[in-house]
């Protein structure tokens, strides 16, 4: 927990030394929130903690193992209504970022 936190505020210093802080919080806002056109990730983390409680049943651990897996796969190959899944929007924010 504290190594997340030295990264956020490492991340929040250089956008403010930058003065890109309101772009990193639209960022943030919309990877937790999401917009019109995504699931967010705050759905999908309740989705994993649904999921994951049925874990503590021993008999039916194995299953849930699989669809947490398959949770996972959804999460990261998550696409919105354009084609564009997260990790691509990411590479596009940091391509921004060095041509500034």
């Amino acid at each position: 927990m504290p190594l997340i936190l030295i990264i956020f505020g490492i991340i929040f210093v250089i956008a403010g030394w930058r003065n890109t802080e309101l772009e990193v919080f639209d960022i943030f806002k919309t990877v937790l929130l999401g917009n019109k056109n995504t699931i967010s990730y705050l759905q999908w983390a309740f989705a994993l903690f649904i999921v994951a409680a049925f874990g503590y049943i021993k008999e039916i651990r194995p299953i849930v193992i699989a669809l947490i897996v398959v949770l996972f796969i959804a999460m990261i190959d998550n696409k919105n209504n354009k084609g564009v899944d997260i990790l691509t929007q990411i590479d596009k924010y940091f391509a921004n970022i060095k041509k500034e």
